[in-house]
């Protein structure tokens, strides 16, 4: 757990730097207000990943890789897969995510994120950026 909060504390503080970095790169009078959020274990992402992804895979220290699939009845956008700790990333109209599997131990599975958001096409010169960490049930596919 402790190299799980390290990771996301790195990934997140990684975000919010790369996004201040880049609004100050704009000119003054076009750079949007940047908003940065840490969340661990929000319900609310939990259910939006738990959406989206369909397959785990982990690979082992022999070199195989073992499957899992995400809890939950499968909801026709689940089709998604994260294959180890390769990031992942979901594109939108207005943003994206991005997706790394930390670890998963006892059908658990450690999901970090980073979310941005861009709000111009509703007349605000904003970006919301949240990151975290969500845990998610899984179960072992095959032998």
């Amino acid at each position: 757990m402790r190299r799980s909060l390290l990771l996301v504390a790195v990934f997140g503080a990684g975000v919010i730097l790369g996004a201040c970095s880049s609004a100050l790169l704009k000119p003054r009078h076009e750079r949007p207000e940047v908003q940065a959020a840490f969340k661990l274990n929000d319900p609310g992402y939990a259910a939006f990943i738990a959406n989206r992804i369909k397959t785990l895979e982990w690979p082992n220290a022999d070199g195989t890789v073992t499957r899992f699939s995400v809890g939950g009845e499968s909801a026709p956008t689940r089709n998604l897969t994260i294959k180890g700790k390769e990031p992942l990333s979901i594109p939108d109209d207005h943003g994206h995510t991005t997706l790394a599997l930390v670890e998963i131990r006892e059908n658990k599975a450690e999901i970090a994120y980073m979310s941005e958001f861009h709000h111009l096409s509703f007349g605000k010169n904003l970006v919301t950026v949240d990151c975290g960490i969500v845990e998610l049930d899984v179960l072992k596919k095959g032998p």
